[in-house]
């Protein structure tokens, strides 16, 4: 059941007791975390987000080195030809 699907209705004629197991059910399911631990995870995402960052703009670098180099060596002459082989 999604947040969207919740009948809020059903919270204003909940009694304390219906309301209170209303707020383990949500703890014991994920539904409802701590501050804390969200501040966490959103501190672990964000972080993770920087990481991806920089290695995609690191690859990004390497990438063009490689397409650099590779285009060097194929310019480069061959044996063969350095020997005068005609083949």
């Amino acid at each position: 059941m999604s947040v969207v699907d919740f009948p809020f209705e059903v919270v204003g004629t909940l009694s304390i007791p219906g309301l209170l197991g209303l707020a383990v059910w949500m703890i014991l399911t994920g539904r409802l975390i701590p501050r804390r631990t969200y501040d966490e995870m959103v501190k672990d995402r964000d972080h993770w987000r920087a990481v991806a960052e920089t290695s995609t703009k690191q690859n990004t670098q390497l990438l063009e080195g490689a397409r650099v180099t590779t285009e060097v060596v194929r310019q480069l002459p061959s044996t063969r030809e350095i020997e005068g082989d005609p083949r």
